[in-house]
C-alpha cells in the first residue's frame, strides 16, 4: 500500500497600498493572495495505472459520448468557433477534487490513450501533486507534462471598479462578458485574461466566502511542444510567464501626457476600452500603451512571479532540490551547492520517505 500527501498550502499575500479614498485607516492597506488555482497534467503510453477504490468511477456509454458531440457541435456552431470534438470516456474523482481522465475519443470513434489528471492548487501543494503521481501512475510520474494552468489573484478589498478601470492586455483585441465573468480577449483562447466577483460565486456555491471579494485570474494552455516535464515545474526549473503583457493602471491619480478628453475616456470607460476605440488616432493609442506601463498600482508580472517560486519552495525543501544558478560566478555557487549536501541522494530519499504526513489510501490488489 502506497501513500498520499495531505500538505496544505501556503497562500503568497502580498501587502499593496490602497488607491482608493478610505474610511479608516485599516483601509490603507489591501491583501492580495496568489496562487495555482485549476491545474491539468497529461502524459500518453502509460504501463501502470493504480486507481484508488475511494475515487468516484464514471464510465461513459457511446449514446453519453454522442451527445457530448452533439452539444459541442451546436456550440460551435452558435459561437463560430472549432473546438475540437471529443471527451473522455472514463473520470475518476476523490473525495478532495482530483479527477483522473481516461481515454479520449473524438466524433468519428477514434481513441486515443492520453491521461489527463487534474489538481486544485489552492489546496493541492506540489508534495501533495507528485505523491499522488508516484502513487497512481508509479512507472510513468515523471513523464507527465504540465497540459494548463490558472493563476489567481485574490483581493480582501472589492477594487472591481478600480482595477477593471485601469486593466490593460497589449494583445487582446476583444472584450467579452459571460455570466458575470468579464475576458480581456476571446473567451476561448488559449491564453486569457478574467475577472469576477470571487465572493458571489462562493456563496453561489454554498462556501464560505472568507477574506474574498475580487478575483483576477490568468488562464494558460500551453502548446504541446512547450509543455514542461511535472517536476521541472514543481522544482521551480521551469517557470511560467504569467500577466506578461497585463498592467493595471493606477487611476486615482492623472497621467500627465494625457489631454482632457483622453483622460474622461479612461475614467469613463477604462484603458483597454479607450485603447481599442476606433475614434482614437494611433498616436493617442501608442501614448496611452506608454503611459499605462509608467503608471502601474504595482509591478504586477513581477510580483506574480515571486509568488509562485515561492509556491516551490515547500517542494524543494522535501526533496532537497536547489535551482541551478547560471550566473557568471556558476562555478563557485555549484561547488558550494555540492559541500553542503544539496545534491545528496540520500538526504532526496530520506525527505520523501519520512514525510509523515502522508494521508493513507487502499488500492485493489490487482
Amino acid at each position: 500500500m502506497r501513500k498520499a500527501c495531505n500538505n496544505l498550502v501556503t497562500v503568497r499575500c502580498n501587502v499593496l497600498l490602497s488607491p482608493m479614498p478610505s474610511s479608516s485607516i485599516n483601509d490603507d492597506v489591501i491583501i492580495m493572495g496568489v496562487n495555482y488555482d485549476k491545474i491539468e497534467l497529461s502524459c500518453s503510453e502509460l504501463k501502470t495505472i493504480n486507481i484508488p477504490k475511494e475515487f468516484k468511477q464514471t464510465i461513459r456509454t457511446d449514446s453519453q459520448l454522442r451527445k457530448i458531440f452533439k452539444y459541442i457541435r451546436t456550440k460551435n456552431k452558435e459561437k463560430r468557433t472549432m473546438s475540437t470534438i471529443s471527451a473522455y470516456r472514463e473520470i475518476y474523482e476523490a473525495p478532495d477534487g482530483i479527477k483522473i481522465k481516461k481515454e479520449l475519443v473524438d466524433e468519428n470513434g477514434w481513441g486515443s490513450d492520453q491521461v489527463k489528471v487534474e489538481f486544485d492548487g489552492s489546496i493541492h501543494s506540489g508534495v501533495t501533486i507528485r505523491h499522488f503521481l508516484e502513487d497512481i501512475f508509479p512507472d510513468d510520474w515523471q513523464r507527465f507534462r504540465l497540459h494548463y494552468f490558472e493563476v489567481a489573484l485574490d483581493f480582501d478589498v472589492d477594487v472591481k471598479p478600480f482595477v477593471e478601470q485601469g486593466l490593460y492586455r497589449s494583445w487582446a483585441r476583444t472584450r467579452e462578458d459571460y455570466k458575470g465573468t468579464k475576458y480581456l480577449g476571446a473567451r476561448r483562447s488559449k491564453r486569457r485574461t478574467t475577472s469576477y466577483d470571487k465572493k458571489v460565486e462562493r456563496l453561489a456555491k454554498g462556501q464560505d466566502p472568507g477574506r474574498h471579494e475580487y478575483r483576477l485570474e490568468e488562464r494558460n494552455y500551453i502548446s504541446p511542444k512547450d509543455r514542461p516535464l511535472v517536476e521541472d515545474w514543481l522544482s521551480g526549473q521551469w517557470r511560467p510567464k504569467v500577466f506578461a503583457h497585463t498592467f493595471i493602471g493606477d487611476t486615482s491619480v492623472r497621467w500627465d501626457g494625457l489631454n482632457d478628453d483622453e483622460w474622461k475616456s479612461v475614467k469613463r470607460h477604462g484603458v483597454q476600452a479607450t485603447i481599442l476605440s476606433e475614434k482614437r488616432t494611433a498616436a493617442s493609442k501608442t501614448k496611452l500603451r506608454k503611459l499605462v506601463r509608467e503608471n502601474q498600482w504595482f509591478p504586477l508580472q513581477t510580483s506574480v512571479d515571486e509568488s509562485l517560486y515561492a509556491w516551490t519552495s515547500k517542494y524543494r525543501l522535501e526533496y532537497g532540490i536547489s535551482v541551478k544558478y547560471s550566473g557568471k560566478h556558476a562555478k563557485a555557487h555549484q561547488s558550494r551547492q555540492a559541500k553542503q549536501g544539496l545534491r545528496s541522494g540520500a538526504l532526496h530519499d530520506g525527505r520523501r520517505e519520512n514525510s509523515s504526513n502522508r494521508a493513507h489510501y487502499r488500492f485493489d490488489n490487482r
